[in-house]
């Protein structure tokens, strides 16, 4: 019966997508160290099933703060891209730009830089970031700075 178990769950894992057999296994190991801790305390052992409670509490803690970094991050893309057909393209209408600096109407030369600064701080490449996002600020930046500059 083991073995019938152990063949589907390898089958399973053969045929999943990435992302559910990480989200699966990091599961199993978080389970793994309670069960081991519970058994450890059990048997006396409190000294070694604190660290493994330990462990799977952090662990579990930093797996969250990834998955909701990496959320945010695609959502963030998402919006950045406005669903257009061209994603590499870097130029963008007045409400994609403002989308994209997290601005609202009206908006000045003071304002469109420091929301740009604001961002690029964060999202630059050098700072963990990466090259599409720091295009897409400049290029919003550069499109709101034109407009105010027509207007003038």
């Amino acid at each position: 019966m083991a073995l019938v178990f152990v063949i589907l769950l390898l089958y399973w894992l053969a045929n999943a997508k990435p992302e559910t057999v990480r989200g699966f296994m990091f599961s199993f190991v978080i389970v793994a160290l309670i069960i081991a801790a519970i058994v450890l305390a059990l048997m006396g052992r409190y000294l070694l099933s604190f660290p493994l409670l330990l462990a799977a509490f952090t662990g579990w803690r930093r797996y969250r703060m990834v998955k909701g970094a990496w959320q945010t991050y695609q959502s963030f893309k998402d919006k950045v891209s406005g669903g257009s057909s061209t994603p590499n393209s870097t130029q963008m209408d007045r409400k994609q730009a403002l989308d994209v600096l997290g601005l609202k109407d009206p908006i000045d030369q003071k304002m469109v830089n420091d929301a740009w600064q604001k961002l690029m701080q964060k999202l630059h490449p050098d700072s963990g970031g990466n090259d599409y996002l720091a295009s897409q600020l400049n290029a919003a930046r550069e499109t709101l700075l034109n407009e105010l500059k027509e207007k003038q």
